[in-house]
């Protein structure tokens, strides 16, 4: 199934390009985006309609950005990226200080640096880190309505399902595999080649080529013997009421 044939290069008259912006060979810049100053565009990059590119940023070859990406000022994106629409990359870390009844804001001062070959999927979004960056490796592909947290580090070619929660600061090794609906707490360690079970609730740390399940997340297995366990409980308790209550009348 051959892919569509790219839209041609050019700037389309409704888009507002800032001062030195540069353009390479062959980019295309759709309809009512806006390109603020100092942006790079690699060779054959295409911004599709309705997108926005921050000052300082840059992106290498190739890359795809679809419709209405917001992708915010000194982001560094690499070579055949492609970024599905409504995505947001670069949105402040979640990060406030309480002091005397308020909630006060740190200020967001760092970057996101995106790999090669990733893939981010529709409505996913990235914060920017509080000092520093938060990274994606390369070739690890993102699906839709995932949440990256400022500071995240996530290795080489993972795979991120449909609506993961990764809080500020976790570390994640290559080759993860994370099903739907995975929420990770802070500060966390995943280790190399680790499975994360669909809507495992993570907080520790998960060791290298481990595979885990369940709220609190434990090993796989032992998550599927408490849920098979689980399901016998009314069967125990019904059994236990009766045995009390036939001690009650004998007695």
């Amino acid at each position: 199934h051959p892919p569509p044939p790219p839209p041609p290069p050019g700037v389309d008259p409704s888009a507002r390009i800032g001062h030195r912006v540069s353009l390479s060979d062959g980019v295309h810049v759709g309809p009512n985006c806006v390109i603020e100053d100092r942006v790079a565009l690699g060779e054959g990059s295409i911004v599709l309609a309705g997108s926005f590119i921050g000052a300082h940023s840059t992106l290498g070859v190739e890359c795809m950005v679809g419709p209405n990406v917001t992708i915010l000022p000194g982001i560094t994106i690499g070579n055949r990226v492609r970024i599905h629409p409504g995505a947001v990359i670069g949105a402040d870390g979640f990060g406030y200080a309480p002091h005397q009844g308020r909630h006060h804001k740190i200020p967001q001062v760092g970057g996101v640096t995106i790999g090669d070959d990733v893939e981010i999927g529709a409505c996913s979004t990235i914060d920017r880190a509080t000092m520093g960056q938060t990274v994606i490796g390369r070739g690890t592909k993102i699906d839709n309505l995932v949440q990256i947290a400022h500071n995240v580090r996530i290795g080489k070619r993972c795979f991120i399902a449909a609506e993961v929660g990764i809080s500020g600061s976790c570390r994640i090794g290559d080759e993860v595999v994370m099903a739907g609906q995975v929420g990770i707490a802070g500060h966390l360690t995943i280790g190399h080649r680790a499975r994360l079970a669909a809507q495992s609730g993570l907080y520790g740390d998960v060791p290298e080529g481990a595979d885990y399940g369940g709220t609190p997340a434990r090993p796989h297995r032992d998550s599927l013997r408490g849920q098979a366990a689980m399901l016998k409980l009314g069967k125990i308790i019904r059994d236990l009421e009766a045995l009390v209550k036939e001690r009650r009348q004998g007695g």
